[in-house]
């Protein structure tokens, strides 16, 4: 049955169809997770060993190495990059994009279960989680305390914790500059050393009197008991108490005893920190929470924001918690932003039909069809699983445009039927039918351009399978709507009246310029060199852009979210408190900066003690100029602290959390060699104008003393080796013995010697206890050397591996740096068996322009092959397929003129432009088609399409680009992602409108004429009988 035939004759039948459908698609909205991009899922797997008291080269030899050549068997692996640090090793287990990460898990978990009893017996068993690379917080908070008294870490671990982590959606809460609470024993060094009393004796006596255990069962008669020994400590005083057994003078003697609290104080604080945190200057407690996999970002958020405001009646005394950055109000503001411009396209887009149809009925009909399609699609949205983002707004608001197109060559020859005196319902029949074939034509070129981007695999193609989806369901249900609700309102409201005084001088002005258009395409279809010369000029143009460097690559265009982050670092074997001081020294200088809102510090990390960070919250996010600005005030007074060196990264979840935009990694067999070609790519690529915040991750050496303990003087004085370093390790970091409970929960206890008694020059001096002589000096049994040490050893495939890191200079775009980066390495010699290897942003954006170009290919293809089944001709297609490269040199030049770039988002731009600018030529070409099947020449079929179709085709570019002129000139935040999609759409349609016109007919007659048998074979059309012609109705 006919759709439109059916859909006039049963109008009630079809306004409750759509009603259904737009209740669905509100339903739908209304269940939206929110979110500023669409979920991307990185498959990647971390595992982690640890094996205290060994250095970085055992690791590597004893941990790292057997765990990397067993994972090396995992199917579907991409790559493994291990590190090994001081007592631990950590690798990241990299998988091919758009696999399972449950079966990735599954094969992880598989080859530990084979390795793990091979590993050193003091090795943990290996830890494995799933870990996100390019994973950003949607919250930061500061848990702040009294300017006197510290925050009370106990409360943050047990209470506040625990608190946000029952918020739905919550996922990781990871804590930074959290001190560890402890009883600490400071032992009294000169002392001990004088009563010949070993640190490790006084540990065995405070364990051995600290001890409550279960014993098992009693039964006496007919009842069982449980027995218990409680002999723990009770209080602080108790522990001060305890009598300490002191070694013998000589023998005979008896041993005598001491109260603890003469050998030592007894405390409850905080044991040395490795990180220290700050919150504009004030010393705090992070937390950096994430979200779950599929988690509504503003809900989540919204939800975390109202638990703290509940409980705030809770927190201790003179605690508060301030938050340092939230994603979710960047995310709520690019939506925000999004959204205006949704609406201002569709407003813009209601003056141009307004200016073409006059009526304000005919207007609204279109304004009708045009939310009851993106409503409806709202709806498959929700059933596919997609999410309200950046990425399905961009696609809704691109969508005018395509939505209008639909409605306005229905309505318009709708209009055109009715100017011919034909009644409201046989004109809404007529125009809907003799247009039909063009408006399938026109849908499913949209279909067959955006399902390729649906079909692109990796991180990238699942970002933008929601929006080439998007397209797709709502062209189809404009198709439907254009067939049915647009010729029933129509019919109901397209009665033709008088027309306004400006509506007549409207129609006259498009009159004249039809007839202008009629004579120019006369004389140019006698001429045609004139267009061969404008299609050859067109395409030497487009593959010039390049070569002359007019326009440039990158990955995502820049941004600012409100938010950067400075990675900083200090000489090797700095101590805490002096990178702690100098961090807080740059903190309050940015701080300063108009502009910057927040600034949380953090000093020292694990072992590392020499670098820090800064995460830096401006006051409001948009333009990229205020953030550069900011960056460039905030790294010159980086560089004013001496030895200090810096690097800036803005925060894009597109991007690596932390990771400069250039990575070049040198792979190779032999470390030293792969450091020293490192070193010199280091030196050659720092002088390129194009980079800057070059730095080379080479580990340098940290110095270190080393205590070397001899076997042969050990065991002749009956010293044990781990007694050495229980000894040493109670003189640097402390010694935990024992667990101290003063009500529920443990603290751990800490023996601890004076650090004011010990250097390196008393180290080796305090007692240890020998079996032979009772107790003998460390220096007895050992010797010390000043040394040094490499804190980490890097490896990527079982290869060593070194990375320089570069930034972007406010000038450079990624394409061309990377190209002198390029050229630049290949005047360094490479031996066999070493190779160069790009990371980043570089690889994001190779792995992203590969499969977009073929995404573009393949619909350049698809749309061919649709125009050829439609058309019944593989010749006539090249006529319309001639648009292509018409608006592909209006593209690149709106590119240039704009300072825009070919990213991710142009290229989708490219494709756009794809199923826009072929919508035009169709509609030349099928009416041209249609009036020679009427029997008249080509020449004249040709003019009379050209005059026929000039209003709708101008009526629908118009329409489209001022769609897109919000969203081009918008500036609020989110603008950079979607500015270079609409500038290419807006210069493709300009160069392809205005060229197509004068183009296609010259084409069109070249093919005609030298290959007729392609054209016209099909062109009789069969005689059809009154009951045929009642059947096709």
């Amino acid at each position: 049955m006919n759709l439109t035939y059916w859909s006039l004759k049963r109008p009630l039948t079809i306004v409750m169809v759509f009603l259904a459908v737009i209740l669905l698609g509100i339903d739908g909205y209304l269940h939206l997770p929110v979110r500023r991009f669409p979920q991307v899922s990185i498959p990647t797997a971390q595992v982690v060993v640890k094996d205290p008291g060994t250095s970085p080269n055992a690791v590597m030899n004893t941990v790292s190495n057997p765990l990397e050549n067993q994972l090396a068997t995992i199917s579907g692996l991409y790559t493994i990059k291990a590190t090994s640090l001081a007592g631990e090793s950590r690798i990241l287990v990299e998988f091919d994009q758009g696999t399972s990460l449950n079966a990735d898990m599954s094969q992880v978990n598989s080859a530990i279960q084979r390795i793990a009893k091979s590993l050193p017996s003091g090795a943990s068993y290996p830890s494995v989680i799933e870990a996100d690379p390019s994973s950003l917080p949607i919250l930061n908070v500061a848990v702040l305390g009294s300017p006197n008294a510290a925050v009370p870490t106990s409360w943050v671990e047990n209470t506040l914790i625990p608190r946000l982590e029952e918020v739905p959606g919550v996922g990781q809460i990871q804590t930074f500059g959290t001190p560890t609470q402890a009883v600490k024993v400071s032992l009294n060094a000169t002392l001990l050393e004088s009563l010949h009393l070993p640190v490790i004796a006084v540990g065995q006596q405070v364990a051995n009197a600290n001890v409550s255990q279960s014993n098992g069962n009693l039964i006496s008669g007919s009842r069982s008991y449980d027995v218990s020994t409680h002999g723990q400590f009770n209080s602080l005083n108790a522990l001060r108490n305890l009598a300490i057994m002191l070694p013998s003078t000589s023998k005979g003697t008896p041993s005598t005893a001491l109260p603890l609290h003469d050998l030592a104080s007894v405390t409850l604080g905080n044991t040395p920190s490795t990180t220290e945190a700050s919150y504009n200057g004030h010393p705090a407690i992070g937390l950096s929470i994430t979200e779950q996999p599929g988690a509504d970002t503003l809900s989540v958020t919204h939800d975390l924001l109202q638990t703290l405001k509940s409980i705030k009646g809770t927190f201790p005394p003179q605690v508060s918690v301030k938050t340092t950055s939230n994603s979710a109000s960047f995310t709520q503001s690019a939506l925000t932003s999004t959204q205006v411009d949704l609406f201002l396209a569709v407003f813009f887009a209601g003056i141009v039909l307004f200016a073409f149809l006059h009526r304000w009925r005919n207007t609204l009909i279109i304004l009708i069809a045009i939310p009851v399609s993106i409503v409806a699609t709202m709806g498959v949205m929700w059933a596919l699983g997609f999410s309200l983002d950046l990425i399905s707004l961009m696609a809704l608001s691109l969508l005018i445009g395509f939505l209008v197109d639909d409605a306005v060559v229905v309505l318009e020859n709708i209009h055109r039927h009715q100017a011919m005196g034909k009644s409201p319902w046989n004109a809404a029949f007529d125009g809907r039918m003799e247009i039909g074939a063009a408006a399938v034509a026109i849908t499913l070129t949209d279909v067959v351009v955006y399902l390729p981007l649906a079909l692109v695999k990796g991180n990238v193609g699942a970002m933008f399978r929601e929006f080439g989806l998007t397209i797709v369901s709502a062209t189809l249900f404009s198709l439907l709507v254009s067939f049915t609700l647009t010729p029933l309102m129509a019919a109901r409201w397209g009665t033709q009246g008088p027309r306004a005084l400006w509506a007549v001088k409207w129609d006259q002005g498009l009159e004249r310029v039809k007839y202008a258009y009629a004579k120019a395409l006369h004389a140019l279809l006698h001429r045609p060199w004139i267009a061969v010369l404008t299609v050859a000029a067109t395409i030497g143009m487009t593959v010039m852009f390049f070569p002359l460097g007019l326009i440039h690559t990158t990955f995502i265009p820049p941004e600012n979210t409100g938010l950067f982050t400075m990675n900083l670092t200090l000489p090797p074997g700095t101590a805490l408190s002096t990178t702690q001081q100098d961090v807080h020294k740059l903190a309050q200088n940015i701080k300063a900066i108009p502009g910057v809102k927040t600034v949380f510090a953090t000093a020292g990390a694990n072992t590392a003690s020499n670098i820090g960070q800064l995460s830096v919250q401006l006051a409001t996010a948009g333009r990229e100029s205020a953030i550069l600005h900011i960056e460039t005030q905030s790294n010159q007074y980086a560089n004013n602290i001496p030895n200090m060196q810096v690097t800036t990264v803005t925060a894009n979840p597109l991007t690596p959390s932390n990771a400069q935009p250039v990575a070049i990694r040198i792979l190779g067999p032999n470390l030293s060699q792969v450091q020293n070609l490192a070193s010199v790519v280091d030196k050659k690529i720092a002088g390129l104008p194009s980079l800057t915040q070059v730095t080379n991750d080479t580990p340098v050496a940290l110095p270190e003393l080393a205590v070397t303990v001899s076997h042969q003087k050990s065991q002749q004085l009956g010293v044990s080796v781990q007694d050495v370093v229980q000894t040493i390790q109670s003189e640097t970091q402390g010694l935990t013995v024992s667990t101290y409970q003063p009500g529920s929960g443990g603290t751990p206890l800490n023996i601890l010697l004076q650090t004011q008694g010990t250097n390196s020059s008393n180290l080796l001096s305090y007692p240890v206890p020998s079996t032979v002589e009772g107790t003998v000096p460390l220096s007895a049994v050992a010797h010390l050397t000043s040394t040094s040490t490499a804190t980490a050893i890097q490896q990527q495939n079982r290869l060593y591996a070194d990375t320089i890191s570069a930034g972007l200079s406010q000038s450079g775009m990624l394409g061309p740096a990377i190209k002198s980066v390029k050229n630049t390495i290949k005047s360094i010699p490479m031996p066999p068996g070493y190779e160069v290897v790009y990371g980043g942003q570089v690889h994001q954006q190779k792995s992203a322009f590969g499969p977009l170009f073929k995404a573009l290919g393949l619909s350049v293809l698809l749309v061919y092959m649709l125009m050829a089944a439609l058309y019944e001709s593989l010749v006539l297609p090249l006529a319309i397929m001639l648009t292509v490269p018409l608006s592909a040199v209006g593209a690149l030049s709106a590119l240039a003129l704009t300072g825009q770039t070919i990213n991710i988002f142009s290229i989708v731009g490219l494709i756009m432009l794809m199923g826009i600018v072929t919508k035009n030529a169709i509609l030349l070409v099928d009416y041209t088609q249609t009036l020679r099947k009427r029997g008249q020449d080509r020449e004249s079929a040709l003019i009379e399409a050209g005059q026929t179709r000039l209003r709708p085709i101008l009526m629908t570019s118009l329409t489209m680009i001022m769609a897109m002129i919000p969203l081009a000139f918008s500036v609020g935040s989110g603008a950079a992602d979607h500015q270079a999609m609409a500038i290419a759409v807006i210069g493709g349609l300009i160069s392809s409108t205005v060229l197509t016109l004068g183009v296609i007919p010259v084409a069109y007659t070249f093919l005609d004429r030298w290959l007729p048998w392609s054209l016209n074979q099909k062109i009789p059309s069969p005689t059809l009988t009154n009951k045929n012609r009642r059947e096709q109705a």
